[in-house]
């Protein structure tokens, strides 16, 4: 009988987020994409709170035409900055060291793949992960008979998508065969980030929560210290995914990663 280890290996998590910690302390440049993309987001937001603030009369049509205008900018912003990231990280994780201006260039290649991952990731994509769609849609999607979490089926869409030249239901489809064949059993780094933040807005709100103007002048405080904890967090993101995909994928043992572990980032199926 076929039974699918799906126990979560918490050493693990630790250690991968270790090794990509001390790869991103090798290369700090990278965190430039990310912080971009925070700087970014939050300069909308405020520019969108700000132009409400003058005009309190706007209807609500055009403040919904707005909203939607910057979030799909900025899910084509995410999707070019993360594309650009995914490919010098796995670049320098082969041993080689291209500049990031030089990633620049990649978007005269990859840019029109990037621009539709980003529609689609940020459409039918938020339909897939909050909305949960029918079993029958994803499955046309990815050509797995098995349904697949979103996050999960696109675990390695923007490598392929960099390394592979793959349109991104070529990528989608090609990642999700590969996670199909094992389950995915550590934490992501966001996920320790989350906890992080959780346990520490529980701490705000218990030390200061008696004292909203204090409490509100520590909040102000803490966002931009939330920005760029984020950002370093999505570029250790997406340094693990890389490393992952350079093992499972490619066959390629990461420079300052522990194979082994690497190994046991999926847990496979077996017989008994």
């Amino acid at each position: 009988m076929k039974r699918l280890l799906k126990q979560t290996n918490y050493t693990d998590s630790f250690q991968l987020a270790k090794n990509a910690l001390f790869f991103f302390c090798r290369n700090p440049d990278l965190n430039i994409f990310p912080l971009l993309l925070s700087l970014i987001t939050a300069f909308l937001f405020l520019t969108g709170f700000a132009f409400l603030a003058a005009y309190p009369a706007l209807g609500w049509v055009w403040i919904l035409i707005g909203t939607a205008i910057a979030y799909f900018f900025l899910a084509s912003i995410s999707a070019y900055l993360n594309g650009i990231l995914t490919q010098i990280v796995i670049q320098r994780l082969k041993g080689k060291n291209p500049g990031v201006v030089s990633g620049f260039k990649l978007l005269a290649k990859h840019w029109l793949q990037l621009g539709l991952w980003g529609l689609l990731n940020s459409t039918w994509g938020v339909l897939a992960r909050w909305l949960d769609l029918p079993q029958q849609i994803l499955e046309r999607i990815t050509k797995r008979r098995r349904r697949l979490p979103w996050h999960a089926a696109a675990y390695f869409a923007l490598p392929l998508m960099m390394e592979k030249n793959l349109s991104p239901l070529q990528a989608m489809r090609r990642s999700s065969k590969i996670i199909g064949k094992g389950f995915r059993h550590t934490l992501s780094i966001k996920a320790l980030v989350s906890i992080f933040f959780i346990f520490a807005l529980m701490l705000i709100s218990e030390f200061f929560g008696t004292d909203p103007v204090l409490l509100t002048k520590v909040m102000v405080l803490f966002i931009p210290f939330f920005l760029i904890v984020f950002s370093i967090s999505a570029a250790l993101e997406m340094i693990v995914v890389s490393a992952v995909y350079l093992n499972c994928v490619e066959k390629k043992n990461p420079e300052g990663f522990d194979k082994q572990i690497l190994n046991r980032a999926f847990a496979r199926e077996y017989e008994s």
